[in-house]
Parts: structure tokens; C-alpha cells; sequence
């Protein structure tokens, strides 16, 4: 649900995050009961380790920023092993930071959040291969609920290591010195590096020949005894969002392995994170069904989303299910723009709008902001252009085009891969107004 905000109303996607900001002390207490009997797994010795600091954030929360996932007591098994939480949450602020650069908001919201995280994760691993040197995330439940608990999820794994090297950088991006505290800072890219994500280098369940590898959805996977089966997108969510897994041959074979196994009832957004990457790897054959399956779910007469197909045995599961219909969202304003963001610049490889599967012809993504502006971007077949919609920020730059400008637009072939980022010099929308009405002739 984050993602769509962070794009097209990133004042909302700010106060998500100082929803989390408000509530962490009930983060740092959850952190400091983890591994108490009736609460979340942490594995001994953790207790010893964990930092007054560290943040442990819960699966579900209300109003209080308290854990409301309480069967009789207890967590259920969500809430004892699905830590992912906390490293998505980092991962939020991450992005944040990358479309915005707030250098405020960093400071006094983002810092405090990612530092929590990272504390907690740099205390949760533990190290288990002093041959290798390597740590370890043990008896975890990754975002496939059917499997659990297992050690080394791709997915949990990622996530923390995306919290403790964010963490790092924002460190060093604020200028946070002296070697007492910069120490823990340290510590954090250390465990990050050297925690494993599982990967196949070459082949994939069935096929030992295939090139470009594949990742297991966690370690020893699958477990023995059983067919393989995934209840909602995991592995291949390594690609899209979290961007840590870039070769398109993996990402081809992840996304061909799991589609076989992914229950067909699964919930919602699966289909759409299914749908992104296939656009990546620019198999138009296999993206329209995931595609139009994406928004299925938005039952008759008034839209409202189910969890699960109607023809599912467990229909309709939750309503409203806005998870799916924030799934949906991604798959238009990053799948079909081709949108990726990076710690300095956007990228965008776009898909034809055939590969949606549906009647479009043309593909418009209105408004969305980066970096104090609005822009836009209509795909056809052929062409992408490209357009300066308004704000304030600093001068921005399309590829090897150069400084783009209010009002002009810019079109380009599709396929051609560009990217925007700041050029580094500051212009605001009045200066940009006046140029345009004072140099008309540019924009024509």
C-alpha cells in the first residue's frame, strides 16, 4: 500500500511513517519482550544483546501502536515469527528519503526509525559459520504464511539487510562522528554484508541446467515431505520492490518457478507483483493474465476488495482489502511506467501497454512527484514522453537530454531505458514560469 503514496501523495507516505515515529516506544518495548514466553521468537542470548534503542515493530497495531494479533494470550504464529515488518518499514523510510532527500525529515523521523530497526535486527542474527563468516536469521515466517518456521527467508533476510545498511548510510549522510558512536554503525554494515540470502547459482528445482540460477525462499527449501507450495508472492519480491536481485535471467527463473507453485487462491496482490515482473524481463506473453488477475478481486457493485477470488473456497477473506488494491496500484504506476527508484535518480523501461492485456493503446502516469516536482509520463507502443508538470526542487535532468523544463515535453522511443535525477543546480516554479513565457518558442 506504501509504494502508490510514496508516488502520488507523498505527504500521506509521510505520515505512514510518523505513524510508526508516534508509537516507538511500544516498537522498543515489543523489541525488549521479544523472546519471552507467549511473545515473538528471539533466539537465546538475544536478550544480552538487544540495545535499549532497538525498535521490534508488531505485525498488526491500532490506534496504541500495541501488537493487536492476540489469540487467547498468545501471538499467533504471524506475529511470533513474521519479523519482516520491522526491515519493510526501513525499507519505507529508505525510499522516502531516496524520492524526497527531507535532510530534516532524515534526521529527526528516518534516523530514529532505521537506527530502532537495525538495532533490533543486529542483535536477532546470530553467528553460526566462523569458517565462512557468516550470520544467520533463524526460525522466522516469511510473507508466504504456509511456511514457517524456517531459517534464512530470502525475503526476511533482505529486508533486515536493507535496514542495517540504510542505517549506515543515513549515518554517514548526516555526519554522525566520533568513534564511540559511530561504532554500532560499523557493526551494522558488517552483519549486513555478511548475512546470506539463499541463491542457486545455476539451475532450478527440475531443470539443473538452466543458466542464471535461482533463490530458494529459504534455506533447505522445500521441505521434505511435501510438494512446494507458496500461499502469496515471497522469493520473487527480491526483484520488485527491493531491487536486490538485478539479473534478468534469476529474476526470469524465480518468477517461473514460483508461478507454478503460488496457490491459485492466494490473496490479491500477489498477481500484480507477478505482473511487475514479468514487464521487467519483458515477457509480454505472461504478463496480462497476472495483470487483469490484479484487479479481479474489486467485487461488484461498488469495487470493494476481497482478499480472495470469489470462486476461492475461502472467499472473500478480508473486505476491505486494500493490500490487493495497493497491489493493483503498483502494477500501474511502477509496472507499466517501468519505474524503479534509486538512491540518486528514477529509472524507467516501460512495457507496452498490449502487455497489460487489455484494450489500452495508450498508458498515462499523472502527477507523480519526485523530488519536490510533479512530472508525467504517457507510454504508447512506440513512444514514451516525458513531462515537467510543476514545483520546486532542484533542476532536473532526462538521460542525456539535459535539464528539462516546464512545459516542454520530451519524447522518446519505449524501449530506450532513461533515467531522471538532479542535474544540481536549484530552480523553483516561478523561475520556470517566467522562462517559459519570456523563451516560448523552446517548448513548441
Amino acid at each position: 500500500m506504501y509504494p502508490p503514496l510514496l508516488m502520488l501523495e507523498p505527504e500521506s507516505a509521510k505520515s505512514v511513517l510518523q505513524y510508526r515515529f508516534d508509537r516507538r516506544e511500544l516498537a522498543k518495548r515489543k523489541a525488549r519482550e521479544c523472546g519471552q514466553q507467549n511473545q515473538s521468537y528471539c533466539p537465546p542470548g538475544y536478550q544480552e544483546r538487544v540495545a535499549p534503542e532497538a525498535m521490534m515493530f508488531p505485525w498488526e497495531s491500532a490506534h496504541t501502536g500495541a501488537d493487536v494479533q492476540y489469540w487467547g494470550g498468545r501471538l499467533g504464529q504471524w506475529g511470533r515469527y513474521e519479523q519482516h515488518i520491522t526491515g519493510d518499514i526501513a525499507f519505507a523510510a529508505q525510499q522516502y528519503w531516496y524520492v524526497s532527500k527531507d535532510r530534516a525529515w532524515l534526521r529527526d523521523v528516518g534516523m530514529p526509525l532505521v537506527n530502532g530497526s537495525a538495532s533490533f535486527y543486529v542483535s536477532r542474527v546470530e553467528y553460526t559459520d566462523e569458517e565462512k563468516d557468516q550470520f544467520n536469521y533463524k526460525k522466522v515466517m516469511g510473507p508466504d504464511e504456509y511456511s514457517w518456521p524456517v531459517d534464512n527467508s530470502g525475503y526476511t533476510n533482505a529486508v533486515a539487510k536493507i535496514a542495517m545498511r540504510f542505517a549506515y548510510e543515513a549515518a554517514m549522510e548526516l555526519g554522525i562522528s566520533g568513534l564511540h558512536r559511530m561504532q554500532p554503525f560499523y557493526d551494522f554494515k558488517y552483519k549486513a554484508d555478511r548475512l546470506t540470502i539463499p541463491k542457486w547459482d545455476w539451475g532450478v528445482p527440475g531443470s539443473p541446467q538452466q543458466p542464471g540460477g535461482f533463490h530458494p525462499e529459504y534455506e533447505g527449501f522445500p521441505k521434505p515431505g511435501r510438494p512446494p507450495q507458496a500461499k502469496q508472492a515471497d522469493t520473487i519480491l527480491l526483484a520488485y520492490p527491493l531491487g536486490v536481485e538485478t539479473n534478468k535471467n534469476t529474476i526470469h527463473n524465480d518468477l517461473a518457478y514460483y508461478e507454478g507453485i503460488t496457490d491459485p487462491s492466494g490473496p490479491a496482490m500477489t498477481w500484480s507483483v507477478f505482473a511487475i515482473g514479468w514487464f521487467s524481463v519483458k515477457n509480454y506473453m505472461k504478463s496480462p493474465s497476472h495483470f487483469r488477475k490484479g484487479f479481479a478481486n474489486a467485487q461488484s457493485p461498488f469495487g470493494v476488495w476481497t482478499e480472495f477470488p470469489s470462486e476461492a473456497p475461502n472467499y472473500p477473506g478480508c473486505i476491505n482489502f486494500i493490500t490487493g488494491a495497493g497491489g493493483f496500484l503498483q502494477s500501474l504506476i511502477y509496472g507499466t511506467s517501468g519505474m524503479r527508484i534509486m538512491k540518486d535518480r528514477l529509472v524507467f523501461d516501460p512495457p507496452p501497454p498490449r502487455a497489460t492485456g487489455t484494450d489500452a493503446w495508450k498508458l498515462t502516469l499523472h502527477s507523480f512527484h519526485y523530488r519536490g516536482w510533479r512530472l508525467r509520463q504517457e507510454v504508447t507502443e512506440q513512444k514514451a514522453t516525458y513531462e515537467l508538470l510543476g514545483g520546486s526542487g532542484p533542476t532536473l535532468c532526462l538521460g542525456d537530454l539535459g535539464e528539462m523544463r516546464i512545459g516542454k515535453v520530451y519524447k522518446l522511443q519505449r524501449e530506450r531505458v532513461v533515467d531522471i535525477r538532479p542535474c544540481g543546480r536549484t530552480r523553483t516554479a516561478v523561475l520556470e514560469r517566467r522562462l517559459q513565457n519570456e523563451r516560448h518558442d523552446i517548448f513548441v
